[in-house]
């Protein structure tokens, strides 16, 4: 009765491994050393009268734990009845459809923006929308419209709060209206809150406090609220002749609503 081999590698041996060929572990699992000195893994088994290999990824980016784990998934498979090479182009043949199929947020978005340009004022803030899908969505562009998330909007929105909160309450708007078109075209689910929305999703508010009681006021003393108001200020601390001023009174109340939040 031949000996089974199992485990007959270990991470020293592997390293040494110069001459190419195959190199067994055990129980259809073996290191391949290629002409050119790479490595990788192969699964190697039978189905009917046919041998059949099965690539599991590069030495050492996929170790020989992980090597061993991901042989015992396809023997596994084997004994379900399945072909592992087969029903790994089968998932793979999915996985491209779907990602063919669900637009890019740069590619919607642009695609809305072009599509809601008549009814902007004018074609400066046609620009403006599409600065904000380039531009202040960078990190979002070439993501899949449907893996938008709170933290990925955040990621695009806490820097702008800082420095310039004005234009961060208007690319969360918009960043809010692209992903609720979304929602209603069919790529998000239509019972999932917009990761960008203000309203029965409060965490937007409140994760980006965390780093700071409302980072995106300009400055800390236009909100304080507690402090006496003997001058006549503004709720949020603020002069009546400061928030005259359309900008300043728009970044006063984005203030005072992150307060809240």
């Amino acid at each position: 009765m031949p000996k089974i081999i199992r485990n007959a590698l270990n991470t020293k041996k592997i390293a040494a491994f110069k001459k190419p060929g195959f190199y067994a572990d055990g129980e259809g699992l073996y290191i391949l050393v290629k002409p050119t000195g790479g490595k990788w893994w192969i699964y190697r088994y039978r189905l009917g009268d046919k041998r059949r290999d099965m690539g599991l990824g590069a030495f050492p980016d996929v170790g020989l734990a992980d090597a061993r784990r991901a042989a015992g998934d396809v023997r596994q498979l084997l004994e379900d009845g399945q072909d592992p090479v087969t029903k790994r182009k089968v998932e793979s043949a999915r996985v491209v459809t779907e990602r063919e199929a669900m637009p890019t947020f740069g590619e919607f978005g642009l695609q809305m923006v072009s599509l809601w340009g008549p009814t902007f004022r004018n074609a400066k803030h046609l620009g403006q929308w599409e600065s904000s899908v380039k531009v202040s969505c960078k990190k979002l562009f070439d993501l899949p419209i449907n893996q938008i998330d709170t933290d990925l909007v955040l990621s695009v929105l806490r820097p702008m709060w800082k420095t310039t909160p004005v234009t961060a309450r208007r690319v969360q708007g918009r960043i809010k209206r692209i992903l609720d078109a979304a929602k209603v075209a069919g790529h998000r689910p239509r019972n999932e809150e917009n990761p960008a929305a203000w309203d029965g999703h409060g965490r937007l508010g409140r994760a980006s406090i965390a780093s700071g009681r409302a980072v995106g006021c300009v400055g800390q003393s236009l909100c304080r609220r507690d402090r006496p108001d003997p001058h006549g200020r503004h709720p949020g601390g603020c002069s009546r002749s400061w928030a005259r001023n359309d900008s300043n009174r728009q970044a006063l109340g984005l203030c005072l609503r992150w307060q809240r939040l």
